[in-house]
């Protein structure tokens, strides 16, 4: 156990095939390659790991595997060949790695078993359990981000999801989904974007209606995750049921409550798709509730407006009046940052009042330690992140922190979408035929 406890980051492992043998390699996984290592935390193990690897084939699939199926990979060899591993199989048969995700490592392949795999999931994506459904998904989406895979493959693992019914990698699925909706949102990609996403979870949105009733935990959390993904990306129907829903809310709550899994999306569709009058609604009943639980769903409500007006009335509430207390301050403004409209709005807001905001509202470690990541959050340039550079050198107590991570975040993250723009655009267009 030394390797995983005394030494930081995890291991990627490589699987090529060689004839009818598998040669696997290990390395150390970093998002940020270019990143600079302060050399504090040195490893006497030189980044290398002692690694469980198991796998299986297309020609004998086993998903089901014990300890002594395990191949063991050690500090001392680079490479670890498995002799016959493919024997009997054709250059159409594919491997797949860390079988049932048992493993705390990711997998990597040559791009031609990529592919396979991308293919498999069309053809018959059962053939591979749910979790190992996710891995592909996950594992080919952070080699992406760390540039050890092209992104247009990872992009490739989100097209059989038309099919997918299970939480397991659609939630994978989803988290990718989100991520790329941030490298595109102020783009001129954004529309086809939407429209693809939809068609690409069409048959999720048809399936899972607005009704709980005798539903188990994993249906209720898909029901939920998919109704927020089809309001966020303009599903007509669910955004109708999100607002008829509210207006009988409106008209009675006692007699209309919202399911309280469907709650957060309700309210914030409502504010979006609203003006004034439901914006009012939600803020009389945030400013009369004492249950902090509903406070934390009725405050993120109320940053969802796409109207400006709004939104700016929401900022200078939170700064110049105690309708939003102290504590619930941080949330609400980076709250706002997290919608299209509300992150530049709420980027300005902060710039306009920095000293208000560091002075009154910012106090405990933890507060400044959330403001500071929020801010690189919502950072999408290197002008931006300028800019709150100078606002941050003005603040002995803030320069105090460490603001490394966030800055190679933030900039990695912007590296990447200027990098996988014309990659996303090609994909998309050929989504959107």
């Amino acid at each position: 156990m030394d390797t995983w406890v005394m030494q930081m980051n995890y291991p990627t492992v490589f699987i090529k095939r060689d004839s009818d043998k598998l040669v696997l390699t290990q390395s150390r996984y970093l998002l940020d390659k270019e990143a600079i290592d302060p050399d504090i935390y040195k490893s006497s193990f030189g980044y290398k790991w002692v690694i469980p690897v198991t796998f299986t084939t297309s020609l004998n699939l086993r998903f089901i595997q014990s300890a002594k199926d395990i191949i063991w990979m050690d500090i001392h060899n680079s490479d670890v060949t498995i002799s016959s591993a493919m024997s009997g199989s054709s250059s159409n048969d594919w491997y797949i790695g860390n079988v049932m995700q048992n493993g705390y490592y990711r997998v990597n392949y040559p791009e031609e078993n990529w592919i396979k795999l991308i293919q498999q999931l069309k053809t018959d994506h059962t053939i591979i359990p749910p979790i190992n459904r996710a891995q592909i998904i996950n594992d080919a989406w952070n080699l992406a981000k760390s540039g050890d895979v092209n992104t247009y493959v990872a992009l490739q693992t989100l097209e059989y999801l038309v099919k997918e019914d299970n939480y397991i990698p659609l939630r994978a699925a989803w988290m990718e989904i989100r991520y790329l909706w941030g490298a595109v949102s102020e783009t001129d990609l954004n529309s086809t974007f939407s429209k693809v996403v939809k068609r690409m979870l069409s048959k999720q949105f048809n399936m899972y209606g607005m009704d709980n009733t005798g539903a188990g935990h994993t249906e209720t959390i898909t029901r939920s995750e998919i109704v927020n993904i089809a309001c966020a990306y303009e599903s007509e129907e669910r955004i109708q049921n999100c607002t008829d829903i509210f207006k009988k809310y409106m008209d009675n709550p006692v007699e209309n409550p919202i399911d309280v899994n469907l709650r957060r999306t309700v309210l914030c569709t409502a504010i979006r798709h609203g003006g004034l009058k439901e914006y009012e609604l939600l803020e009389r009943k945030y400013k009369a509730s004492d249950l902090s639980s509903e406070r934390s769903t009725l405050r993120d409500a109320l940053s969802c407006s796409k109207d400006v007006k709004i939104i700016q009335r929401y900022l200078r509430n939170i700064l110049h009046t105690e309708d939003v207390p102290k504590e619930d301050a941080v949330k609400a403004v980076l709250h706002i940052s997290t919608t299209e409209i509300g992150r530049l709005q709420a980027l300005e807001f902060i710039k306009g009042n920095w000293d208000v905001i560091f002075n009154r509202l910012v106090k405990s470690a933890k507060e400044q330690d959330k403001l500071l990541s929020g801010i690189y959050d919502m950072t999408r340039t290197a002008e931006e992140i300028k800019k709150f550079a100078y606002l941050i050198k003005d603040s002995p107590t803030m320069m105090k922190l460490n603001h490394k991570p966030g800055v190679e975040l933030s900039n990695s993250r912007n590296k990447w979408r200027k990098r996988n723009y014309h990659n996303i655009k090609k994909w998309l267009l050929y989504q959107n035929i």
